[in-house]
C-alpha cells in the first residue's frame, strides 16, 4: 500500500540519505497523513486486525505493563501548563527533541492546526519518522512514570512529546526563568568565511560606560591592600627585569590577582541567563569580566566554585595536577565557564538523583552533552557507566510504549555505550592531563573519534534487526503503526546511535552539533574556540580537505602553534561573529541593554578598551589592575611601553615632535584610570587589613599608583600636588613620606618634602640639628650652609659653644657627639646628604670642640676630673683652633679673595678666630708649634692685605663679639635663622654682626631670654675669654680690628723668636 501521487505534483525525488536522524524532510509523494491532519492512514481500507492488531483490543506484551489510561484521551485533552513547583517542570527542550516532564505537559487539542509543530516555514513537510512517531502516540498502550504509577494523562503527554519532536531535532533553549523559548531553532550553518566588518560593540560599550555612574571605592580595605601589594610588586619586577621576562611576570601577576579576587567576590550565575546573579555587588561583576579578559591573554587556573549546585561540575581529582605555568587556554576557559557561567546549575544534581535511574530522565543525553563540552569527562564517564538503559527515556523516541530497552536492544545499547566509554577514557585530558586541544596528542585522539563514528555506524548495521517475535515481545503489534514498527527494526536503537554520534562529534568540535546543544551565545562562542583543532577555518571536518590538511601539516607552520593565544583570540572573535551576527535564535542575541553582556561581547571580540570601560564603572580597583597587566603585556590599545625610563631622556619639546601626526587619543587611557584610582585612595584616611598587621594611609597607596603612570611628567606633578596637601606635623610622618618616596625612587619629591619641612622647622622651632638633616636630604647646600654659618657666627660672637650643651636638640647633639654613626645611617638612605653634612658641619663641630676643651674644667660637676691635663688640653684646643683658622683663610690666600673656594668656615669670622688665639700666646710653656705660629702669621698677613670689603665683613663680626662681651643686646638666633634661609640677606656672619651692632646703637635692652629674642651672655662659664684681654687694653677708646692684628703680629713674632732661640 502506498500513497498516490497527485497528477499536479512534481516528479518524485529521493530524500537525502545522508541527513541526520530526526531531521524534517519531505517524502516523495508529499506529506504523509498525521494524527492532526484528519487524513486516513490507510487510503485503501483498514488493515486486517490479524496483521497489525486492533487499536481497540491490544495484545499485551510479555514485557509491557498494563495500561490504565482511558481510550480517547487524546481527542478530549486540554492544554495544561507545566507545574512551576517541580524541579524539572521547565527543563529546556533537549537536544534529542524532547521537552517537558512525564506529566503535566501540553496536550494537543482536537482542533489543532494541521501544521502544528512544523514552524519555521516547513509546516507542510513531514518525514516518515515523524509521522510514525505521531501515529504511535495515539494508542492506549502501557505507560511509565518516575514513581512507577500510571497516569491518566499519559497519552496526552506522549502526544505532546511526539508533536514537540517534530518541531526540531534537539537543542531548544531556555529563558532566564527556565521556560522553553521560541522553537525556531538556529540551524547549523557550518564553517563560513566572513567578510571584514566593523563591529558596533565598541560604540555601544562607550555609550553604556558614559551613562553609568562611577561607583567610587567600595571594596574592602583588605582587598585594596592585597591588590595594591601585588601590583606594586609587579611594577618593581618590571623595572628590574629584562623585556623577555615581561610576559612571564604579567602571567604571574594575573594568576595572583585572580586568586586574590576569588576570595572577595560572589560567583553565582544568573539562572537561565548570562552574567552574574542579579543581586551580586559591583566588584563581583567586574571580577566576572576581568577574569575572562585576563584568562584570554594570560591563561591561569581558576578553581571552580564547589557546592551543592556545582559539585558535579567541579574538577575531579584526576584533573587537578596541571602546572599553573603551562596551562593551555582551552583548560583556562573551561575552568572559567565552570566557575562563572552555569545558567542551570540544578540540572546535573537533579539528574544524578533521579529515580529510578538517571537514564530515565528525559535530559540524560543533553546533560551528557553539556558536561562533556565543559570538559568534565570524569562525570560523563560516571553517568554512562552507571546508566541503566532498562529505564532509558530515549526508548520513547524509538517508538516503544514505555521507557527502557530489553533483550538484544539493551545488549546492543550497552555494547555501543561501552565502546564510547573506552574511547573517552583514551582522551589525552584523562590519560595525560593534556588540555592542549590543538596539539598532536589530541590530533591522534580525534582520528580515533572519527574511526569511532565509522565503527558506530558499522556496528548499528551489523547488529541486525529485530525478529517478529522480539517486536511482539516489545509490544509493537498492539499499538504501533507501520512506520513505528519499521523504526524499531534495528537492534541498536536509533536514538542511542544518534546520541552517541553527537557525543563523538562534540569531541571533534563540530559546530553543527555544538550550536544545537549550547544554551546561549557565550557558550556557543567560547566552546567552539575551546574545542578548535588549530586548523584553518576553511578546512571542514570529515571531508577530503581534512586528509589533505593532515598531509600538509608538516609542510607549513600554523599560527596556533607559533602564537597560540593570538590564534585562539582570533578564533573566538570569529566564532562570536558567526553566532551573534544576524542570529536566528534569540538566545544568540547580545542584550545591548545589559552592560555585563556588552562588556562580555567586547571581551570575545578582543575589544579591550570597550570591556575595560565598563569594568571601570563597576570597580576602579579591578580596572586599574587590568590596565596595569594589559599595559605590561602589550595588549592595551594605544598604551606606551613600560620600559625602564625609555622616555626619560626626552624633554617636552622632544615629546611634542615625536607625537606629531598621531591621532588624538580619545578612548580610555591607562593613566586616566590610575589617576582616578589614586584620587579615590588619597581620600581614604587609613586602610587596615583584617588581621590588623597591615595599616596604610590613603596617600601612601595613592603615591604607589601614581608612580606607575606612563607619563613621568604627569606622575611627578600629581605626586607633588598630593604631597603638598599633606600636613608635615611630625618628624615620624615626614620620615614615612620620605621612606615611601625613596622606595618609589621619587628623588624630586624627597627633596621637595625635606626642604619644606626644614623651612618649617627654621620658621617655628629651635631644632637646628633637624633642620640641618632635612636640608641635607633636600640637597640644598645653600640653606644648609646658612644654618651652619649662623651657628658658627653665634659661637664666635659669644666666644662659647652655641647652643650650649644643655640646650642642644637631640638631632644636633647626635651630629656633634656621634657624627660617624649618624652619617653612616644617613648614607644608607642618601649618600649625597651624608656628604653634605659631613663637609659643612665639620667646621662647626671643630669650633665647638675648641670651646668645649677650653671650658671643660670650669664646667665639671663636683668631684669630676677633666680628661686632659691643663697643658695638653690647651694644646688640643690650639690644634682645633688652627684647623678652623686655616679653613677661614683658604679663601684669601696671598691677599686675593677667591669666591670659588668652598670653605667650611667663612672668612667673615677670621678676625674673631685670630682673637681666640691671643690668650694662647706668650704662655710659660709653648702652646703652638713653629709651624702653627707661621700659619697664624700667614693668616694675619692675608687678612690685612685683602680687599677692603672682605676685611670690613670680618671686622663687623669682630665688633659684634666685643659688643656681646660688653652686654650689648643681640637679636634672637631664631630670627636670624629665618632671615638667613630666606635668601634675601648676605652671609650669616655679616647678618649676625650687623644685627648686633644695630641693636647696640638703638640702645635695646640686654635683659631677657633666648625665647624672647635676646641672648644672655653672662650665664656662660669660660676657661678664658680673649675679649676680656682686648677690653683691658682699651684705654679710653675702643680697639679696632687693626689694633688686634698688630698685637697679634707682635705676639707671634715673640713666639717665633722663642722657637728659634730654643
Amino acid at each position: 500500500m502506498s500513497f498516490r501521487v497527485p497528477d499536479t505534483s512534481d516528479p518524485p525525488s529521493t530524500p537525502d540519505g545522508q541527513r541526520k536522524s530526526f531531521m524534517p524532510s519531505t517524502t516523495p509523494a508529499g506529506p504523509p497523513p498525521t494524527n492532526f491532519t484528519q487524513q486516513s492512514f490507510t487510503p485503501a481500507g483498514a488493515p486486517p486486525s490479524s496483521v497489525f492488531g486492533s487499536t481497540m483490543s491490544g495484545v499485551t506484551s510479555t514485557f509491557a505493563k498494563p495500561s490504565f489510561a482511558p481510550s480517547g484521551l487524546l481527542n478530549n485533552a486540554r492544554v495544561e501548563m507545566p507545574s512551576q513547583n517541580t524541579p524539572f517542570s521547565n527543563l529546556r527542550k533537549t537536544a534529542n527533541g524532547k521537552s517537558g516532564r512525564d506529566a503535566g505537559t501540553f496536550g494537543v487539542p482536537e482542533s489543532s492546526s494541521p501544521h502544528y509543530g512544523a514552524e519555521g516555514g516547513n509546516g507542510a513537510q513531514y518525514s516518515e519518522e515523524e509521522d510514525d512517531r505521531m501515529s504511535v502516540d495515539k494508542d492506549d498502550g502501557p505507560s511509565y512514570q518516575q514513581s512507577a504509577q500510571s497516569s491518566p494523562k499519559r497519552d496526552a503527554f506522549r502526544s505532546s512529546r511526539a508533536a514537540s519532536r517534530t518541531d526540531s531535532p534537539r537543542g531548544l533553549k531556555r529563558s532566564r526563568h527556565g521556560l522553553v523559548m521560541s522553537s525556531s531553532l538556529r540551524s547549523s550553518k557550518g564553517a563560513k568565511k566572513r567578510e571584514p566588518r566593523e563591529s558596533v560593540l565598541p560604540g555601544i560599550a562607550k555609550g553604556i560606560a558614559t551613562s553609568m555612574r562611577s561607583p567610587g571605592l567600595q571594596e574592602s580595605d583588605n582587598l585594596v591592600l592585597q591588590t595594591e601589594r601585588l601590583l606594586s610588586d609587579f611594577d618593581v619586577a618590571l623595572r628590574a627585569d629584562d623585556a623577555a621576562d615581561i610576559e612571564e611576570r604579567a602571567t604571574e601577576a594575573a594568576q595572583q590577582l585572580i586568586k586574590t579576587w576569588d576570595t572577595h567576590v560572589q560567583k553565582g550565575t544568573a539562572i537561565g541567563s548570562i552574567g552574574p546573579a542579579r543581586d551580586v555587588d559591583d566588584i563581583s561583576k567586574a571580577n566576572y569580566l576581568a577574569t575572562l579578559l585576563l584568562q584570554l591573554h594570560h591563561p591561569s587556573p581558576v578553581t571552580p566554585q564547589l557546592g551543592t549546585s556545582r559539585s558535579f561540575y567541579g574538577r575531579s581529582g584526576a584533573l587537578t595536577h596541571y602546572s599553573e605555568q603551562t596551562i593551555p587556554l582551552p583548560k583556562a576557559l573551561l575552568d572559567w565557564l565552570n566557575t562563572y557561567h552555569n545558567p542551570f546549575p540544578e540540572d546535573l544534581v537533579g539528574l544524578m538523583t533521579f529515580k529510578p535511574d538517571p537514564a530515565a530522565h528525559e535530559s540524560f543525553w543533553d546533560t551528557c552533552y553539556n558536561t562533556q563540552l565543559r570538559g568534565n569527562f570524569s562525570v560523563v564517564l560516571r553517568l554512562l557507566k552507571n546508566a541503566n538503559f532498562e529505564h532509558a527515556d530515549s526508548a520513547l523516541d524509538d517508538g516503544l510504549d514505555q521507557p527502557g530497552y530489553f533483550g538484544r536492544q539493551l545488549n546492543a545499547t550497552n555494547d555501543a555505550v561501552n565502546r564510547f566509554i573506552k574511547l573517552l577514557e583514551s582522551c589525552p585530558a584523562i590519560t595525560d592531563n593534556d588540555w592542549d586541544v590543538k596539539g598532536p596528542n589530541w590530533s591522534i585522539f580525534r582520528n580515533k573519534v572519527r574511526q569511532g563514528i565509522a565503527d558506530l555506524e558499522a556496528f548499528a548495521t551489523s547488529a541486525g534487526t529485530l525478529t517478529e517475535d522480539e517486536k511482539l515481545g516489545f509490544g509493537f503489534v498492539s499499538t504501533a503503526s507501520f512506520g513505528a514498527s519499521k523504526r524499531a527494526d534495528n537492534v541498536l536503537p536509533k536514538s542511542i546511535r544518534e546520541n552517541l554520534r553527537i557525543l563523538h562529534r562534540l569531541l571533534l568540535g563540530s559546530s553543527a552539533e555544538l550550536t544545537l546543544t549550547v544554551q546561549d551565545w557565550l557558550e556557543a562562542s567560547v566552546l567552539q574556540a575551546i574545542w578548535w583543532d588549530g586548523e584553518d577555518e576553511d578546512a571542514s571536518q570529515d571531508s577530503l580537505a581534512t586528509s589533505r590538511r593532515l598531509l600538509r601539516r608538516s609542510q607549513h607552520t600554523r599560527q596556533a602553534d607559533v602564537s597560540p593565544l593570538t590564534a585562539y583570540r582570533q578564533k573566538l572573535a570569529l566564532k562570536f561573529a558567526d553566532v551573534a551576527d544576524d542570529p536566528e535564535d534569540a538566545v544568540f542575541s547580545v542584550n545591548t541593554n545589559d552592560p555585563v553582556q556588552v562588556a562580555l561581547a567586547c571581551v570575545l571580540e578582543d575589544h579591550v578598551e570597550g570591556a575595560v570601560g565598563i569594568i571601570h564603572k563597576y570597580s576602579v580597583l579591578v580596572a586599574a589592575a587590568v590596565v596595569d597587566i594589559a599595559s605590561a603585556g602589550g595588549w592595551l590599545p594605544e598604551a606606551r611601553l613600560r620600559s625602564a625610563g625609555i622616555m626619560d631622556g626626552f624633554d617636552q619639546e622632544d615629546l611634542m615632535v615625536l607625537s606629531h601626526g598621531q591621532d588624538n587619543q580619545s578612548g580610555l587611557q591607562r593613566d586616566d584610570v590610575l589617576v582616578e584610582y589614586a584620587d579615590l585612595l588619597a581620600g581614604k584616611d587609613e586602610l587596615r587589613s583584617t588581621d590588623h598587621k597591615t595599616v596604610k594611609e590613603g596617600w601612601e597607596l595613592a603615591c604607589n599608583v601614581l608612580n606607575r603612570l606612563d607619563s613621568a611628567q604627569t606622575a611627578s606633578q600629581k605626586i607633588d600636588k598630593l604631597l603638598m596637601r599633606l600636613p608635615l606635623d611630625s618628624q615620624s610622618r615626614v620620615d614615612k613620606i620620605l621612606g615611601l618616596c625613596n622606595a618609589l625612587d621619587l628623588g624630586n619629591q624627597v627633596r621637595a618634602v625635606s626642604e619644606r619641612y626644614a623651612d618649617m622647622l627654621a620658621d617655628t622651632t629651635h631644632s637646628y640639628g633637624t633642620a640641618l638633616l632635612y636640608y641635607a636630604r633636600a640637597h640644598n647646600a645653600k640653606k644648609l650652609k646658612n644654618v651652619v654659618d649662623l651657628l658658627v657666627s653665634m659661637c664666635l660672637v659669644q666666644s662659647a659653644s652655641y647652643p650650649p650643651s644643655a640646650a642642644l636638640d637631640p638631632q644636633l647633639k647626635q651630629l656633634v657627639e656621634n657624627q660617624r654613626r649618624v652619617l653612616t645611617d644617613l648614607a644608607h638612605v642618601d649618600v649625597e646628604a651624608a656628604q653634605l653634612i659631613s663637609t659643612h658641619l665639620s667646621g662647626y663641630a671643630t669650633i665647638r670642640k675648641f670651646y668645649d676643651l677650653r671650658d671643660e674644667e670650669v664646667n665639671l660637676a663636683d668631684g669630676a676630673k677633666p680628661t686632659l691635663r691643663p697643658l695638653a688640653r690647651k694644646r688640643e684646643a690650639a690644634n682645633a683652633l688652627l684647623v678652623v683658622i686655616g679653613s677661614a683663610a683658604d679663601g684669601i690666600r696671598g691677599g686675593l679673595f677667591d669666591s670659588e673656594v668652598d670653605t667650611v668656615v667663612q672668612v667673615d669670622g677670621l678676625l674673631a678666630l685670630l682673637g681666640e688665639a691671643l690668650p694662647l700666646l706668650n704662655q710659660p710653656k709653648k702652646i703652638f708649634s713653629p709651624e702653627q705660629v707661621f700659619a697664624l702669621l700667614r693668616a694675619v698677613e692675608d687678612l690685612q692685605t685683602v680687599t677692603r670689603r672682605v676685611y670690613q665683613q670680618a671686622e663687623t663680626l669682630f665688633k659684634s663679639a666685643m659688643g656681646s662681651y660688653s652686654g650689648s643686646p643681640a637679636t634672637s638666633p631664631h630670627d636670624l635663622l629665618k632671615k638667613s634661609i630666606s635668601g634675601l640677606t648676605g652671609s650669616s656672619y655679616s647678618l649676625v654682626g650687623e644685627s648686633m651692632l644695630a641693636r647696640s646703637h638703638s640702645g635695646g635692652s640686654a635683659l631677657g631670654s633666648e625665647g624672647s629674642g635676646v641672648l644672655v651672655d653672662g650665664d656662660v662659664k669660660r676657661g678664658w675669654d680673649w675679649r676680656a684681654g682686648v677690653a683691658a687694653l682699651q684705654l679710653g677708646r675702643k680697639l679696632l680690628g687693626e689694633d688686634v692684628l698688630s698685637i697679634l703680629r707682635v705676639e707671634l713674632a715673640r713666639e717665633a723668636a722663642r722657637a728659634w732661640g730654643g
